[in-house]
């Protein structure tokens, strides 16, 4: 039998495979962690235009090496069913060497928004909010060549209160980003503000400037935030002006997640966490009858701190101006089974 390997999966593997030796290199300077996952998701669709089920695994393996004292760098791969391939996500390099300030290059995520800074295999809800999803779409979040400066608040230095990032990115196109997040913390409350600021190249440029607020809390057993984000869309306020209208469109999501932990601390089941999840998203705030309600109700079970069971209900309420009544349509039911190491 003849085995294909995906020439995209021999770099990953070749990494790993130096890396993952009983050398004194690999157990004194280099970690793994990651998740693996797998679920079923239901579609509230029509099927004669596509599929109302789907089933799913992914997986993600992280090695964070160390080089020095001083020096950092992580491999972040990813893996899943709809890819088909392991694909090399993040490459960074941290450079730590000043008490509040540190530097960091490499692919790396957007610092803009609190839900797009969650890791995947840390969010409340299975998968980010639609209305962070809508966001992203449009330039306000992913991954990106950067270079950025930041400080991570550390409770042992509680006398410096604040985390702080200011990224400076560039893709492969024409496109080049600057944004800039601060975040202040009290206690249990912590209190941020954020800016990213667009500049698409091309025979049409555009600019635009996205600004975002939220406010989490983060007990013992309770999880809460609020985030407001109204950002500029640049793809819709360069198609507008071509077509000769001329005005900048600008999006608007609002939404808060609350989870809340119950403690059975039973042999098979340790924790109950049921999750909320309440937003509303304008694509064009001008536009007040077009938009979109969305509810995640749902929860995680814990059978181990690594190893949690989730369910979640994503109702999506969109309506437009064309429309009286609103319409469901990619509402889905999402059950997953979630291992982290």
């Amino acid at each position: 039998m003849n085995i294909f390997v995906r020439p995209s999966i021999i770099f990953p593997i070749i990494v790993l495979s130096f890396f993952s030796g009983e050398t004194s290199l690999a157990q004194e300077k280099v970690q793994f962690s990651g998740y693996g996952a797998a679920g079923y998701k239901f579609y509230d669709r029509n099927i004669l235009r596509q599929y109302n089920q789907e089933v799913y695994y992914e997986g993600k393996l992280q090695a964070d090496i160390k080089i020095n004292r001083h020096l950092d760098a992580q491999l972040d791969m990813r893996g899943s069913s709809e890819d088909e391939r392991l694909l090399l996500r993040e490459f960074s390099v941290k450079f730590d060497y000043l008490k509040y300030l540190k530097f960091k290059v490499g692919n790396i995520k957007k610092p803009f928004g609190l839900e797009q800074l969650v890791n995947t295999e840390e969010l409340l809800t299975v998968e980010r909010s639609y209305i962070q999803r809508s966001i992203s779409d449009i330039g306000y979040g992913g991954r990106s060549v950067s270079l950025m400066a930041y400080y991570k608040f550390n409770k042992k230095r509680s006398e410096f209160p604040f985390s702080y990032s200011l990224a400076l990115m560039k893709d492969n196109s024409l496109n080049t980003s600057l944004a800039g997040r601060f975040s202040f913390h009290d206690e249990a409350l912590i209190y941020s503000l954020n800016y990213l600021y667009q500049r698409l190249g091309g025979e049409y440029p555009e600019r635009a400037n996205g600004f975002s607020a939220d406010l989490v809390y983060e007990g013992e057993l309770l999880k809460s935030s609020f985030e407001v984000q109204y950002v500029e869309d640049p793809i819709e306020s360069q198609r507008l002006k071509l077509s000769g209208e001329g005005r900048n469109v600008y999006v608007c999501g609002i939404k808060s997640i609350n989870a809340f932990s119950i403690n059975p601390d039973g042999e098979v089941i340790k924790t109950i966490e049921p999750v909320l999840l309440a937003g509303m998203y304008f694509p064009d705030s001008r536009e007040k009858n077009t938009h979109t309600f969305e509810i995640i109700a749902g929860g995680n079970i814990y059978l181990d701190k690594d190893l949690r069971l989730r369910l979640n209900g994503d109702l999506l309420l969109s309506k437009d101006r064309y429309n009286s009544s609103y319409s469901t349509t990619d509402s889905k039911l999402v059950f997953e089974c979630q291992v982290t190491f």
